[in-house]
């Protein structure tokens, strides 16, 4: 054998063990442009330290990698490691991982999703109040809680006497939320500023004396509960005749029910517009300059009252309008001593339950719409 044969052959035996292989990326290279993403741990092809080609939608998230996101470039043809600071989850890169790290208008952390979303509730929201999916700041908040010995003008640390806090409320310079912390009140609540004022009342309930009474402003109640063992628990009112606009009492997604004998809801030299809100009890009163609306309110008849409840209107420029509501044995009365102006009564949309008879006899009636001006 010629000695040159063989080196020659030992040659070629060692330039084939030392070519690169195309699709691996052990050393965290791919040199082949048609393979141009390392999948280091397999997760997108399977197989470890393998380069793959991409063929992707741009700008998507494709996988995790530790901290970072895998996420097609703008032309769709590789991937980059997009670092999350917050780490990655199922949709990417996490926005938050605590509501430290969100803010108005979104300051609650899914941690679900990994992103921040608007609140849903007061419970969720360090000041105890969420309006319109944001947090409202504890500064613009003065509490109430029921039974305290002592009040303090502290942020969160409530005051004793409702009225001190509706002082506090209504002669800041911005008004601020009023929020009676949950629990058991059994004082008035009066508002007689003429001021805006908002109550939220999420977990607190009127009961035994306890009332709300407008008599100036503009006061915004949601979320109360009203078990009073007084006539006119609500009572939206102002004596003398006020000059116009009137006060203005609007409740959301409340509960007033009044025990009998007593009457849940009164309305003069005011106007007091209630929806998704209950109604139970005897008589409700709209007397002279008094507006009342009524939609999407359930009324019903006290269940230990053997006769119809009630909404009586007898005045002067009066306005009553219900609508989208159900009235379970509720017998709207109006009349007038005035011609001179207009009173308005419009009545659409509901649906009627009278019980009458001895056998208490039930029949339903949907009212479309039964519209005067008196």
């Amino acid at each position: 054998m010629k000695p040159g044969v063989a080196w020659v052959g030992f040659a070629f035996v060692l330039v084939a063990c030392t070519s690169p292989n195309p699709r691996s990326c052990a050393d965290g290279t791919c040199t082949d442009p048609s393979l141009p993403f390392c999948d280091v741990d397999g997760s997108l092809d399977g197989s470890k330290d393998t380069c793959i080609a991409v063929d992707c939608m741009p700008n998507t998230f494709e996988a995790c990698r530790g901290d970072f996101a895998i996420t097609c470039n703008g032309l769709g043809t590789d991937f980059d490691l997009v670092q999350c600071p917050q780490g990655c989850g199922t949709t990417g890169c996490s926005a938050c991982v605590q509501d430290a790290q969100c803010s108005n208008p979104t300051p609650i952390c899914d941690t679900a999703q990994q992103a921040c979303r608007s609140c849903a509730a007061d419970s969720e929201c360090a000041s105890a109040v969420c309006e319109l999916g944001a947090c409202v700041s504890e500064t613009l908040v003065a509490y109430v809680a029921p039974r305290r010995r002592e009040w303090q003008l502290h942020p969160r640390v409530p005051c004793a006497r409702s009225s001190r806090a509706v002082t506090i409320a209504t002669s800041a310079s911005m008004a601020p939320v009023l929020r009676l912390l949950p629990g058991t009140y059994n004082d008035l609540l009066s508002i007689a500023s003429p001021t805006t004022i908002k109550i939220v009342a999420t977990g607190a309930t009127l009961a035994g004396t306890g009332r709300l009474e407008v008599k100036s402003g503009n006061v915004d109640v949601r979320d109360l509960v009203v078990q009073s063992t007084v006539s006119q628990s609500l009572r939206s009112s102002a004596v003398p005749r006020p000059q116009p606009p009137l006060p203005t009492l609007a409740m959301h997604r409340s509960s007033i029910n009044a025990i009998p004998p007593n009457n849940p809801l009164a309305v003069f030299n005011c106007r007091a517009h209630l929806d998704t809100t209950q109604i139970s009890g005897d008589v409700t009163r709209l007397d002279d300059d008094g507006t009342l609306e009524l939609d999407r309110v359930l009324y019903q008849s006290p269940p230990t009252s053997g006769q119809p409840a009630s909404i009586f209107a007898f005045s002067k420029r009066l306005k009553l309008v219900i609508t989208n509501s159900q009235l379970e044995n509720v017998l709207p009365f109006i009349n007038t001593t005035d011609l001179a102006t207009t009173n308005v009564v419009d009545i659409a949309f509901n649906t009627i339950v009278l019980k009458a008879g001895r056998r208490n006899h039930v029949r339903y009636r949907r009212n479309l719409r039964a519209r005067r001006s008196l």
